[in-house]
């Protein structure tokens, strides 16, 4: 666990010193909730095509 803290940490660090820019994080946010609304109406009308190795 101690290894996954580390590099959260120097990811943290890392994005403060390049600024990450408000149209990059805009960009990300988008991406983000499109993923996370393909997955839900996926998990509402066809969960087994998120089901890896059954079939």
């Amino acid at each position: 666990m101690l290894d996954d803290l580390l590099i959260f940490f120097v990811a943290i660090f890392s994005l403060r010193l390049l600024s990450v820019t408000t149209k990059y994080s805009r960009f990300s946010h988008i991406i983000g909730g499109l993923v996370l609304l393909i997955i839900g109406i996926l998990l509402i009308f066809k969960p087994e095509m998120l089901m890896f190795g059954s079939k």
